[in-house]
């Protein structure tokens, strides 16, 4: 069977492996795959595209909702910085009228002021990401949601975070 490109099959084929036996789609440690259209039309849950898929999708939903300036805001958890494999938490940015403000679309599906995070929306800065009382994470990249989805692998986001590790030294 030949597979067309960009049909439902390719994107079942694509992501195969990410099936159990009852045929459900499970997390994984290739989360970043996913679009906001493809977690939007194929309803992926948010567990299994993570804080990658949940920005991504907040963004589409803003720009859908007539929201110009929404950025998705890469950041690194600061202990990690240097290692082979480091984590972070990726967040959104909206521009409002006192400039940018951070948001965390994991923590605030029923109230605004819970997705609000405290701290500047720049390169490098050092902010609260996860609303665990500590900044911990340092701000790798600001990016489109265009941008943010070419981020298609571990390995791709890596190169990210290894930004702030250089910048760091």
């Amino acid at each position: 069977m030949k597979i067309k490109e960009n049909s439902d099959d390719e994107f079942f084929y694509r992501n195969l492996w990410l099936r159990d036996a009852k045929h459900q789609i499970k997390p994984n440690q290739n989360m970043f795959s996913f679009s906001a259209d493809e977690i939007d039309k194929y309803k992926i849950p948010s567990y299994v595209v993570g804080c990658s898929g949940r920005a991504n999708l907040f963004a589409k939903y803003a720009k859908e909702a007539g929201i110009k300036d929404v950025y998705v805001v890469v950041s690194v958890y600061t202990p990690d910085i240097g290692k082979q494999h480091m984590n972070g938490h990726q967040i959104i940015a909206v521009k409002m009228s006192n400039g940018l403000q951070l948001l965390d679309p994991a923590n605030g599906a029923y109230n605004f002021n819970r997705a609000k995070i405290d701290g500047d929306c720049k390169l490098n800065e050092i902010i609260d990401a996860t609303h665990q009382g500590k900044k911990e994470y340092q701000i790798a990249a600001i990016m489109t949601q265009e941008e943010h989805e070419t981020l298609i692998s571990r390995e791709k986001l890596m190169e990210v975070y290894n930004r702030v590790s250089k910048v760091s030294e």
